[in-house]
């Protein structure tokens, strides 16, 4: 595994991701559903202009319908059974998390700083193991 970034850095990958990991489900299942593209997650998580990523955030927000909240946990359950027998709110977060975990995976190429990378995935492996051991 490579190093991870620097502390400011990480520090900004983590506030982003405490922002856009609630929507980890519905993010996926918008890409599934080809509402937005792999593209535009790349810039909202990987852009080093803050606001870039954020203006890319509110676009995506409006494109969320009400029932994809829904229809992405129907989804996703199956793919990501409880079988920690977390409650819900718990197992939605773990959801969010797998989600965001596949998400990251899809969009990886050659141009992303595979520091952000691995940063992401320290940053959402940790967010895992504490709603697991929560419980």
């Amino acid at each position: 595994m490579a190093l991870l970034t620097d502390k400011e850095t990480e520090k900004d990958l983590n506030e982003r991701l405490d922002e856009f990991l609630q929507f980890g489900m519905i993010f996926n299942y918008m890409i599934d559903i080809e509402i937005i593209d792999e593209e535009d997650i790349k810039k909202m998580l990987f852009s080093s202009d803050r606001e870039q990523a954020t203006i890319i955030y509110s676009k995506i927000l409006k494109k969320m319908k009400e029932n994809y909240s829904e229809k992405a946990y129907l989804i996703y359950s199956r793919e990501y059974p409880n079988l920690k027998e977390l409650d819900i709110e718990l197992y939605k977060n773990y959801l969010n998390i797998c989600c965001m975990k596949k998400i990251i995976s899809k969009i990886q190429d050659k141009k992303i700083d595979k520091t952000y990378l691995n940063t992401y995935n320290y940053l959402l492996s940790n967010n895992a193991n504490i709603v697991v051991e929560s419980r």
